[in-house]
């Protein structure tokens, strides 16, 4: 997708649109008119029991949000997973246990409108750029850290999406050869190091090896496995060990957001997800690595910025998307 100055200013049309944010663990579905998020209605998502359960809830959710404006012109879903640009299929949705699902086609046939399915980075990145910190930003890449670590790429207007529509899986890119093991079945991923799911499993190894330094962490754990928040909460008690893996964990940060810096060259890197909502020192403190280990020319004129619009993102670009369905652009 690309958008230029001008449809920047406009790209809604005045349409009336459902923006979907589709996870793991909740759905939320919003009405939305020019930018502007009228109505929504959140609810968790019951992946349990299938996936006709889950489109069921989905397509209610439209129907009780039409109820109120009968004029809904079409359906963008954002996605945790890997989609077919085209048809609209979920190849792989590992937290919703979806393969090789047809969403696009079974959400047209029960709802009665236009639907398209994006990846819920891609997104969430165009969210903030027509409403959010990349507003009339043509290069700019987003960082969304959570559970693993994704990215939105804009480059020259244009929406980067990859041959195969798989691109911005940055987490995945090789970090340390012959490294951790990762979630994905390969070694020395970004994510092992940088991510929600690596960081927590640093630190439950941290704590066994070195457990007569880690009572804090143990403590604000209170037995449950640990996790990137009894980080934050051990860091607040000023607890050595958890500034030594702190450290650790914003060095492995900083030093994959140079090496796509020096690869991308964006005018803005925004930075969003759960692990900033946690650290929202992480900012500042990537900001001061990128300038002190990257080239002069990739940190020139660079800003450093959070997210604005949080959960809200996803759901105005899945919305925005759905305002192009029709035509296909």
């Amino acid at each position: 997708m690309s958008m230029n100055n001008k449809t920047m200013k406009s790209p809604w049309n005045g349409r009336n649109l459902i923006g979907i944010d589709l996870g793991g663990t909740k759905t939320a579905v919003a009405l939305v008119r020019e930018g502007e998020i009228l109505r929504h209605l959140h609810f968790a998502t019951r992946v349990s029991e299938g996936a006709e359960a889950i489109i069921d809830d989905i397509v209610h959710a439209v129907h009780a949000l039409r109820n109120d404006n009968a004029e809904i012109s079409s359906i963008g879903i954002a996605v945790a997973g890997q989609v077919e640009r085209l048809s609209g299929h979920v190849l792989f949705a590992p937290n919703l246990r979806f393969h090789e699902l047809p969403l696009k086609q079974r959400i047209e046939e029960k709802s009665g409108l236009p639907c398209f399915v994006c990846n819920d980075v891609r997104a969430a990145t165009l969210g903030e750029w027509c409403c959010g910190a990349a507003r009339e930003c043509a290069n700019f890449l987003c960082l969304f850290l959570g559970t693993g670590i994704g990215a939105g790429m804009v480059n020259e207007g244009e929406l980067l999406e990859g041959g195969a529509n798989g691109a911005g899986e940055v987490g995945h890119m090789l970090f340390q050869w012959r490294g951790r093991r990762c979630s994905c079945g390969g070694n020395g991923c970004w994510e092992a190091y940088a991510g929600g799911w690596g960081l927590s499993e640093i630190l439950s190894e941290k704590t066994k090896s070195e457990p007569t330094r880690a009572s804090s962490l143990l403590h604000h754990a209170a037995g449950m496995p640990l996790r990137p928040e009894h980080l934050s909460l051990a860091l607040a008690d000023g607890d050595s060990l958890a500034r030594e893996i702190y450290e650790d964990f914003l060095e492995a940060l900083g030093a994959g957001s140079v090496s796509l810096l020096h690869i991308l060259n964006p005018e803005k890197l925004l930075l969003g997800g759960g692990l900033i909502e946690g650290f929202p020192q992480l900012v500042k403190g990537i900001e001061t690595y990128i300038h002190l280990h990257s080239l002069a020319i990739a940190s020139k004129g660079l800003q450093v910025l959070r997210c604005h619009l949080g959960g809200a993102a996803p759901l105005l670009g899945a919305a925005l998307v759905a305002s192009h369905a029709k035509t296909g652009h």
